[in-house]
């Protein structure tokens, strides 16, 4: 799911929250209830004991979103094997540490527009997971997460200070690089390794020798 997928971040109109929430919320229990006999190919080649959400920029802010809605309702199947965030887009009404004050106005602009209905701004917790209305990350019902940034991303400082309130499985940071690199370089040694780090833990191979590891969510 991402946000160049079908479940696109929109908004459905004023008071709601943005519709790419609950259409890949919905997605995540299709694929549940499809791979228990609804749907024959996934039945026959899915398996709902290793499910992972991954995306990039917009689309990591859903795989965020999406996991804590799976955690409001914890009786829903399937469970959340782990999750990748690359370069994800999240921020504040305040500043951190690294951030710059442009990048910020121009987020903000954007998430008027992206959710009408937004009361706190940005510190609307669709958009700032560390706001202090949000849900406890910790209640995460995910067994491992693993958070990608770039070295030169404007969003880098914000990926860190999740990484560091969630204490996520990995952080592997690709140095000299930009948002999103990886989409326009494909071939190149620093995506090939951003590929294998995601290889490996996916493989449940999360140790010190392909990325930098914080403790354990569960």
């Amino acid at each position: 799911m991402g946000e160049r997928g079908s479940a696109a971040l929109a908004c459905v109109g004023r008071g709601a929250e943005p519709a790419g929430y609950k259409d890949s919320f919905r997605t995540l229990k299709w694929a549940a209830s499809a791979g228990n006999g609804d749907d024959p190919w996934l039945s026959r080649h899915g398996d709902l004991r290793r499910v992972f959400l991954t995306s990039d920029n917009t689309g990591g802010n859903i795989v965020h979103n999406v996991a804590m809605m799976a955690t409001a309702c914890a009786s829903s199947e399937p469970r959340i094997k782990g999750a990748v965030l690359l370069h994800t887009g999240f921020r504040g009404s305040e500043l951190i540490d690294g951030e710059a004050p442009t990048s910020m106005a121009m987020m903000e602009k954007l998430w008027a527009i992206v959710c009408l209905g937004a009361t706190d701004s940005m510190d609307d917790t669709w958009v700032n997971p560390l706001a202090i209305m949000a849900l406890s990350l910790w209640d995460l019902l995910c067994e491992r997460v693993l958070v990608c940034a770039a070295e030169l991303d404007s969003l880098l400082p914000r990926d860190k200070a999740y990484y560091e309130a969630i204490k996520a499985s990995g952080w592997f940071e690709s140095k000299g690089q930009d948002h999103v690199f990886f989409l326009f370089k494909l071939v190149y040694d620093v995506a090939v390794a951003l590929m294998d780090r995601l290889a490996m833990f996916f493989l449940g191979k999360w140790n010190s020798s392909c990325v930098r590891c914080g403790e354990r969510l569960r």
